[in-house]
């Protein structure tokens, strides 16, 4: 007997697809410019690698064209911080005070801008 599919089960599938392929070196160094990490819609989890989107639910994908927007629903996509974001209507870079990570108490400017600013 299977079990129904939810919105859980698209949410984990999500996550893991950009986990889960093999990345060169220099793909898993180098960050777009226009990069989820950069946005001001995307709260770092406490994996430090990736996050939740405010804007994007579940269903949402960035990787084809034309990109697939949800913005309704319960569960909030979950990008890495260097997943390419070039196509996202809702990006708005992020204003970063400081290049300084110790100086900053906000929780916005944690371990991913270290990698960004590479």
């Amino acid at each position: 007997m299977g079990r129904k599919k939810t919105s859980w089960d698209d949410a984990k599938n999500m996550m893991l697809s950009d986990t889960q392929k093999t990345r060169t070196m220099a793909e898993r160094e180098s960050v777009p410019d226009v990069a989820c990490g950069r946005c001001a819609n995307w709260f770092q989890n406490s994996s430090g690698i990736n996050g939740i989107c405010n804007v994007l639910k579940v269903g949402s994908d960035l990787k084809v064209d034309p990109p697939v927007f949800v913005t309704e629903g319960t569960v909030s996509l979950c990008p890495l911080f260097d997943m390419d974001s070039s196509k996202c209507t809702y990006f708005k870079k992020m204003a970063i005070m400081s290049s300084d990570i110790s100086e900053s108490s906000d929780p916005m400017a944690t371990r991913h801008q270290r990698q960004l600013q590479k």
